[in-house]
């Protein structure tokens, strides 16, 4: 779920970012000479710190979407458009800070970004004085004070149109099942079951905010649960459930509010066999 609607966002910032891009240049012109003129759109967005990984799909998908606008440009003349990205950390002291930086230069034409409903509240009187048009692709709807703010546009849908394309999603691919995840206690737990046994959740709990190598094991007998290489909980199934649906990481089963992961994940590995530490 949480790739699924990755790929909407980005989809919809490389499609905002041209459109938007032909918007801001559509009184621009091209001049005589073998230099095609060049104005810059800047990109606001946490690359450091939690959603960094949010940040650089965004950064990708601008440039992608600049890339292919820019081609068109040069076998049209111009204007091209060049990308500045700065990094607000997702606060709004270093927000308003990046928003008097994009304001200063006189060949940005206009902002995507920030991401945060505090970070662009921070922002938003600097650009609106610059006279800047922003685009918060990451605000739902009623998530920021526009009052006499002509130059916003929000594209993210709201919670309800969200929510139904989910369980739109969720009905097309059937059942399925939690293979780890973490309790809201800090607790690791797997649902994949038999349908006799209920989920298996270790003593351990992971709440410090460390990483952990966290594992689990179907043997074809039992179901074993690892964190930093040390068995934390087991039980005997020696049948599985089948199941039609899609595998999540990062994500519950039902895709319900709550249940998807708070963190970082990194270098999942998925074997064919059984793999102890």
């Amino acid at each position: 779920m949480n790739h699924w609607i990755g790929a909407i966002r980005n989809r919809t910032l490389g499609v905002i970012a041209g459109v938007v891009v032909g918007v801001w240049l559509c009184s621009a012109c091209s001049t005589p000479g073998s230099v095609l003129p060049v104005v810059k759109i800047g990109l606001v967005a946490p690359f450091e710190g939690p959603q960094r990984a949010m940040a650089y799909d965004a950064l990708f998908a601008t440039k992608l979407a600049l890339s292919r606008f820019n081609e068109q440009q040069r076998n049209a003349g111009g204007p091209l458009v060049e990308l500045v990205a700065l990094n607000d950390d997702g606060q709004a002291i270093r927000s308003r800070q990046v928003a008097q930086e994009m304001a200063v230069d006189p060949a940005i034409v206009g902002v995507i970004g920030p991401w945060s409903a505090e970070a662009a509240a921070a922002a938003a009187k600097t650009y609106r004085e610059a006279n800047l048009p922003v685009v918060y692709p990451g605000l739902g709807l009623g998530q920021l004070d526009t009052t006499g703010e002509p130059t916003y546009l929000n594209v993210c849908a709201t919670d309800a149109e969200v929510g139904a394309k989910a369980a739109e999603y969720v009905a097309q691919q059937g059942p399925s099942q939690r293979i780890v995840v973490v309790a809201p206690d800090g607790a690791l737990m797997t649902e994949l079951t038999s349908g006799r046994n209920g989920p298996l959740v270790s003593v351990a709990v992971i709440a410090d905010g460390a990483w952990h190598r966290v594992g689990f094991v179907r043997d074809g007998l039992h179901r074993i649960l690892y964190v930093d290489d040390i068995e934390v909980a087991r039980d005997t199934v020696t049948t599985l459930t089948g199941c039609t649906g899609g595998l999540y990481i990062g994500a519950g089963k039902g895709l319900e509010p709550g249940a998807f992961w708070s963190g970082l994940i990194d270098d999942v590995w998925i074997y064919n066999r059984a793999v102890r530490p």
